[in-house]
């Protein structure tokens, strides 16, 4: 199966229904992962059925997807931080397009546009997952099935490597729209645009569950990536301080966890989160 299947991105929607007496906060987030949660086992449950048949597969993504939205649109929302579910409401929505792109680009032989569209897609839903989050959603802040544990371990590294791949593409494209940091400011912007990504690699590897009577394989992966992202907040507090020898020790620092994480990913089998 093709990473297609990963591009389950956190589902989207808004609205409230007519009601003397408003939702609570719980109560909207209850049914909006109840949605989500259908929409992300669809998906994965699809990409299984349509393994080899990538453009099946995208048709019925994208009908999934539709009804998902649809569907959203009919939660009630509670007054309590409603501005924030309407934000997740519009940044998930605001992925359909990105989403008909991925299913074109998969339609098709492989080309570097395909590969730009699989990283445009998974960045804008990090960045709606990253506001489901924050809003306290669970299910919509992930783009994997925690219903149904892959059926093989075969299955579940290429769920897992699927998650890494498209997390780099996504990566590639910040950097297309950035470019090269140069100076300390930039280097911020570029560390503030990575962080939804970061943040729904870790999020989505962590939640994915491993077949039944077997362990998870990323902890340590995920616990050293964490601490490769401290110290890469460090290194951007000591450039903007302008502190050359506190530049020069997260500079270490961050290449030594850069190997770490490297040859952690490699020795289970994240081939894909390895540079």
């Amino acid at each position: 199966m093709v990473v297609f299947a990963l591009v389950a991105a956190a589902c989207g929607g808004g609205g409230s229904a007519a009601s003397s007496v408003p939702p609570t906060k719980a109560q909207t987030i209850a049914q909006a992962d109840r949605v989500c949660s259908r929409l992300n086992h669809e998906v994965a449950v699809a990409g299984q059925q349509s393994a080899g048949d990538p453009a099946s597969f995208g048709a019925t993504f994208l009908r999934d997807w539709g009804k998902a939205i649809a569907d959203m649109r009919s939660v009630p929302v509670a007054p309590q931080d409603g501005a924030t579910f309407q934000r997740f409401v519009r940044a998930s929505a605001a992925q359909t397009p990105a989403i008909r792109a991925t299913a074109a680009a998969y339609a098709t032989p492989q080309a570097s546009d395909d590969h730009k569209a699989i990283g445009l897609q998974y960045l804008m839903a990090a960045r709606a997952n990253q506001i489901a989050a924050q809003y306290g959603l669970h299910e919509c802040a992930l783009d994997v099935d925690v219903s149904q544990p892959p059926a093989t371990s075969a299955s579940y590294m290429q769920t897992l490597n699927g998650i890494c791949y498209s997390a780099g593409m996504a990566l590639k494209v910040i950097q297309q729209q950035v470019g090269k940091p140069s100076t300390a400011a930039d280097f911020h912007s570029y560390l503030t645009a990575v962080t939804p990504v970061f943040d729904a690699l870790n999020r989505d590897l962590g939640a994915q569950p491993p077949p039944t009577g077997s362990t998870k394989v990323v902890d340590q992966y995920i616990a050293i990536n964490q601490t490769g992202w401290h110290d890469l907040e460090a290194f951007d507090q000591a450039l903007a301080r302008g502190d050359q020898s506190a530049i020069a020790a997260a500079q270490s620092q961050v290449a030594a966890d850069t190997k770490a994480g490297n040859s952690e990913a490699k020795r289970v089998g994240l081939t894909s989160c390895a540079d």
